[in-house]
């Protein structure tokens, strides 16, 4: 995990995927689910009429993505990290993707892609998962991709209300959503759901965190914890551990298990060319 200050905005659903150091991520991407993803009704249309695919500076770590009125804008966005944004997979850890060809995850594209005149009223109404499909296309038709999913036993950590219970305060009202501040060995959260929250632990710990705590709400909390503890077990960690500060301050828990874990894998891609 990247170090320095990262702010992470939430648009009902978003996340982080590989984020380089200051960056700030304002990708719609949906959280995807640990099981295979269902076929959802097709569209009239899932294609753009005009797409541009250039090349950016891999060394400029700076990224972002959005879908706009009329189509879809990246800058400096690595092959990997759109087939994140096209599956509702940006917030999740490596183990859901096999077959990812090294480059795919170093070289960086900037990339437009609109509809035509007659097919961009409505777009930006889409649901998102309706759009994603757009992406998919762009990544079928200019990279040549070919993947499929499958179902794979993997290990998996439990995020579980402790026995002692949780600790965390439900935020009131209708809270919108702002900016989540994550830096190293702490984080911030207004009105965050905790699916969230496992999607901000599966980035630290480097395994996918499913979320079991039953937790229905928006939350309030602040978490710290000693960084270096990462990298070791938690019965070896120095100071204070990502697991033990869960149960001690917000009264949650991991627990290590074998799952299914749905992978997306690919089976082909290729760099795209220049236009």
């Amino acid at each position: 995990m990247a170090k320095g200050i990262l702010a992470v905005l939430i648009y009902g659903v978003i996340g982080i995927g590989v984020i380089p150091s200051r960056a700030e991520v304002h990708l719609q991407a949906a959280v995807g689910s640990h099981s295979i993803p269902q076929e959802t009704g097709k569209s009239a249309r899932s294609a753009f009429d005009v797409i541009s695919v250039k090349p950016s500076d891999a060394s400029d770590m700076r990224f972002g993505a959005r879908f706009t009125q009329n189509g879809f804008e990246a800058r400096n966005i690595t092959p990997l990290m759109l087939i994140r944004m096209a599956y509702g997979l940006f917030t999740s850890n490596d183990d859901r993707f096999s077959g990812v060809p090294g480059w795919a995850k170093t070289d960086r594209f900037n990339i437009s892609a609109k509809v035509a005149d007659e097919g961009a009223v409505g777009f930006d109404k889409l649901p998102l998962d309706e759009r994603s499909k757009f992406v998919q296309s762009l990544l079928r038709d200019r990279f040549h991709l070919v993947s499929h999913f499958e179902e794979r036993m993997s290990s998996l950590l439990i995020l579980e209300v402790d026995k002692a219970g949780a600790k965390i305060e439900e935020s009131p009202g209708d809270v919108k959503p702002v900016p989540m501040e994550v830096s190293r060995g702490h984080l911030v959260a207004h009105g965050v759901p905790i699916s969230t929250l496992a999607t901000i632990l599966t980035q630290q710990v480097g395994t996918t965190v499913v979320d079991k705590t039953n937790l229905k709400g928006k939350y309030d909390f602040t978490l710290d914890w000693t960084p270096e503890s990462l990298s070791l077990s938690p019965s070896d960690s120095p100071g204070v551990s990502i697991y033990n500060a869960l149960k001690e301050q917000l009264g949650l828990r991991l627990e290590a298990q074998k799952g299914i874990l749905a992978q997306l894998v690919v089976d082909h891609l290729e760099r795209p060319t220049e236009n």
